[in-house]
C-alpha cells in the first residue's frame, strides 16, 4: 500500500500547475477519505499548490520594481 500511496501523491504533485487546483484537491481528499493518502501528503500537495502562486507573485513584484526603476531613469534623463 505504501507504493500506491507514493504513486498517487507523486501523480498529484506532478499535476500541480497542469491541472486545475480544485481537481487536485478533490482527488487527493478522496484518496485521504479512503485511507490511502495521509494528512502529511495533503499538506505536501497543498504546499506545492501554494508555491506555484508565490513564484508568480515574486515575478510580478520584480516586474513592477523594474518598471518603477525604468520610469525613474527615464524621468531623470528627460530633466
Amino acid at each position: 500500500m505504501e507504493f500506491l500511496r507514493e504513486f498517487i501523491k507523486e501523480g498529484y504533485l506532478k499535476g500541480v500547475g497542469k491541472m486545475e487546483d480544485y481537481k487536485i484537491i478533490l482527488g487527493a481528499s478522496a484518496y485521504f477519505d479512503k485511507g490511502i493518502l495521509k494528512e502529511e501528503d495533503l499538506k505536501e500537495i497543498s504546499e506545492a499548490i501554494n508555491k506555484q502562486y508565490k513564484t508568480t507573485e515574486e515575478v510580478e513584484k520584480i516586474d513592477s520594481t523594474e518598471n518603477i526603476e525604468e520610469e525613474t531613469a527615464n524621468a531623470e534623463e528627460e530633466e
